[in-house]
């Protein structure tokens, strides 16, 4: 928590340096600014509001841990398998699916063919009993 502490102090210290200078560097420019854009004190206001809630957006992401990006998993856990398997598992899942599925897509194919055969069959029948 000490280099914590250290690095908050130095960046407060370094935050009212920037807003020293920034304001006295550029008093006479915005000063003009501001008359044009109306009310001097909501527009000083809003520009340093602005630049702090930056500062201390930079000052989070600084500090914040970054995102844990490591999809493969915890390999030391209670999963003894790695990624690889798994992959495997899901491949032979969905092959085992595919084929039954494509087993009821035949069957039913087959089947339809069966009947339009039949109702053929019967038609010319019935064509060549007229004649």
């Amino acid at each position: 928590m000490g280099k914590n502490r250290g690095v908050v102090v130095l960046m407060i210290l370094t935050l009212c340096v920037f807003l020293i200078t920034s304001a006295s560097s550029s008093s006479s420019s915005s000063l003009e600014e501001e008359e044009k854009a109306g009310e001097k004190g909501v527009c000083v206001s809003r520009r340093y509001l602005d630049m702090l809630k930056g500062l201390f957006n930079q000052a989070n992401l600084y500090f914040s841990s970054p995102p844990n990006l490591d999809f493969r998993g915890d390999l030391k856990g209670g999963d003894p398998k790695g990624g690889g398997e798994k992959v495997k598992e899901a491949a032979v899942k969905s092959m085992e699916k595919s084929k039954a599925t494509m087993e009821g897509s035949a069957r039913s194919a087959a089947e339809m063919t069966g009947k339009t055969i039949r109702n053929t069959k019967e038609r010319v029948k019935k064509s060549f009993s007229e004649l």
